[in-house]
């Protein structure tokens, strides 16, 4: 597939802001499939070794690109980019945001678009380095129908399964509502293991035997190579961890909705990041759990 096979806006360079562990994974895959793409990261550092274009400025970016993705850490960074980026973009552009926005932030976003006639579609991903390289994410959508179909083919390259929710800010808070899994998912898999590493089974055995039983999950297929070797490079680091189960915590009180699970991981993955573990994987909450666990 190339530009020219997506139709619509897209037959011109795709633009990619981000660079982080999964902004990496997504420009990969998109690359791989002869898609044409210029980059741009706040950070040139992290260029040092790609092949790929670069545009030296957001204003170049947005000159040079009619379709624009988005892989930032928080909406913070996206407001940011989008002050400078939209002056220089044009009617019927269109911003395709995979960031993990605040899901009131997010509804800003749009207004700022529509105010320069360029099309928003926030589009948060689930899933992180591995998928996003074998193109096996699944995409949560919101944003206008129309807008929607146009990039589909695009999102069709870097996803297994996309949702449209047509609703602006549903797909931020779905995104929110699905990490509350992965977090509380991820406690109670390492505090497992480390429970059965404690009673005396080996810790192979255990996750066997956990694979096989209550603990067999997405979260533990996708961990369990990194959990037996104790390599825990960040994919999805603890600090988005922490940083999305503290908005998924403002979302449940918006609503009056008492949470339980979420505070227990929440406050296990803010001991992670105070104990100088921000940037591991967030399966490095099982060496945590050992620290304040030693096995006598």
């Amino acid at each position: 597939m190339n530009n020219n096979d997506l139709g619509g806006n897209m037959n011109n360079q795709i633009g990619f802001v981000g660079y982080g562990n999964l902004g990496k994974a997504m420009i990969q895959r998109l690359s791989e499939k002869d898609i044409s793409l210029l980059l741009w990261n706040r950070s040139k550092d992290v260029f040092q070794d790609v092949s790929l274009p670069i545009a030296q400025t957001l204003s170049s970016l947005g000159k040079e690109c009619t379709t624009i993705f988005l892989n930032v850490y928080d909406s913070k960074a996206v407001r940011e980019i989008l002050i400078e980026l939209l002056p220089h973009c044009k009617s019927g552009h269109i911003i395709i945001d995979t960031t993990t926005n605040h899901f009131e932030e997010v509804l800003n976003f749009y207004s700022m678009c529509k105010e320069r006639k360029v099309e928003y579609v926030e589009a948060p991903v689930l899933g992180s380095v591995i998928p996003a390289s074998k193109g096996a994410l699944t995409t949560l959508v919101s944003g206008q129908e129309e807008t929607y179909e146009k990039i589909r083919p695009l999102l069709s390259v870097l996803s297994r399964h996309i949702y449209f929710l047509s609703k602006p800010g549903l797909a931020s808070k779905m995104k929110l509502i699905n990490n509350l899994c992965l977090g509380s998912f991820m406690t109670t898999l390492a505090e497992a293991l480390h429970l059965g590493e404690s009673v005396g089974i080996d810790k192979s055995k255990v996750l066997e035997i956990l694979s096989n039983g209550g603990g067999d999950s997405l979260v533990l297929r996708a961990k369990k190579p990194s959990l037996e070797q104790e390599d825990f490079t960040a994919q999805f680091s603890n600090s988005c961890m922490k940083k999305d189960l503290n908005l998924v915590t403002e979302l449940s009180q918006k609503l009056n909705h008492t949470l339980f699970t979420a505070d227990a991981a929440k406050n296990l993955y803010t001991a992670l990041c105070n104990n100088n573990m921000e940037e591991e994987d967030f399966s490095s909450i099982y060496r945590y759990i050992k620290k304040m666990n030693p096995i006598e």
